[in-house]
């Protein structure tokens, strides 16, 4: 009986982790989610409406915990944490276009 539970409670494992696998994948994949797939912007007020459509994977909304410059002068990155889980993303954002 015991390692019967043993092997249900490892497919349970397996299955969340796959699923966990897989929303992160369509994350990465999303506009602002990795330098190569910045938010083009033409001033900074477009920067705060984008951070402020982004949601988490579990429905929460998110918070700006800081933002600055990258190691590149054309890309700025937001650091948001999410309200309801606490989980951390960063979302990239192309100032090449925004107007001094």
């Amino acid at each position: 009986m015991g390692s019967l539970l043993g092997v249900a409670a490892l497919i349970v494992a397996v299955i969340v982790g796959l699923r966990l696998l897989r929303r992160r994948a369509v994350e990465r994949v999303q506009p602002g989610r990795s330098p190569d797939r910045a938010i083009a912007i033409r001033d900074y007020g477009e920067m705060d409406i984008a951070i402020g459509l982004q949601t988490c994977g579990c429905g929460g909304g998110y918070s700006l915990r800081g933002e600055g410059p990258t190691a590149g002068a054309q890309l700025r990155v937001a650091h948001l944490e999410c309200r309801r889980c606490e989980r951390e993303v960063s979302v990239y954002f192309d100032v090449s276009q925004v107007l001094h």
